[in-house]
């Protein structure tokens, strides 16, 4: 095996995350104190009025691979929307403001993240284009649930899911380098080819490693934020063995 091939192994890219992380500790803090925020917003959430759909964790028998098609930390109490429709004006401001608020800053601190590890500048462009992309994913997007006998069930759907999660890995460290979407999508997906079980195994690690940390209670998300970190490594790390780092 040559070391080309050794460093696109799953342990030759998280090993490369690790050096660019610790060689660019901004981006790790970044997340962290988006994560921070982001479980600030649930402790008050919970502790409201508002109707909440909290986070199920391994405690609750729950295992996921919590790997986003962009760099996110999990939050443990997120509003439904059909439930702002019963919401007083004060709440509903509230609820709206606060959820707002955790999204900006967690789009801004992987989009900073991307651009620390890839070395590029983050244009005010590429921030939106992420953020607006992040936006339409939503919540829950990414994410693969193993649950009973819906496994079997759901098994082709599954697979189809995990392929394309692989494939798109690099996507969002595109859209932060200035590609266009349909650029970035066409990109990740060619120049990830071959190399889908190493791909395959970073998303398996870091997935379940963020559902563990995001299963704590009241910390969760600042150890899902941790786990951005690593994410945003590996795209990095990804890009830099397979694509180059050409900003458009």
């Amino acid at each position: 095996m040559t070391e080309e091939d050794s460093s696109l192994s799953t342990t030759g890219l998280l090993a490369d995350a690790r050096d660019r992380l610790a060689a660019n500790p901004a981006a790790s803090v970044a997340l962290l104190l988006a994560g921070a925020l982001v479980a600030g917003a649930d402790w008050y959430l919970l502790r409201s009025p508002v109707p909440t759909a909290g986070y199920e964790g391994i405690q609750d028998g729950r295992v996921t691979v919590a790997f986003e098609f962009v760099v996110s930390v999990v939050s443990r109490a997120t509003v439904p929307p059909s439930a702002l429709l019963h919401l007083k004006s004060r709440w509903l401001a509230t609820a709206v403001g606060l959820e707002l608020v955790a999204f900006l800053a967690v789009v801004a601190a992987s989009a900073f993240a991307l651009s620390r590890l890839l070395e590029t500048r983050l244009t005010l462009p590429a921030l939106a284009r992420y953020g607006l992309v992040a936006a339409l994913l939503g919540v829950g997007v990414g994410r693969v649930d193993f649950e009973g006998g819906a496994v079997l069930i759901g098994i082709p759907l599954i697979v189809a899911f995990l392929v394309v999660t692989v494939r798109l890995v690099p996507f969002p460290g595109r859209l932060v380098l200035g590609e266009s979407v349909g650029t970035a999508l066409r990109r990740s997906w060619t120049e990830t080819r071959g190399h889908g079980w190493s791909l395959f195994g970073v998303v398996l690690v870091v997935g379940l490693a963020n559902h563990l940390l995001a299963s704590a209670p009241l910390a969760g998300p600042v150890g899902s934020g941790a786990m951005a970190a690593v994410h945003a490594g590996v795209v990095a790390a990804v890009i830099r063995r397979t694509g180059g780092e050409t900003q458009l």
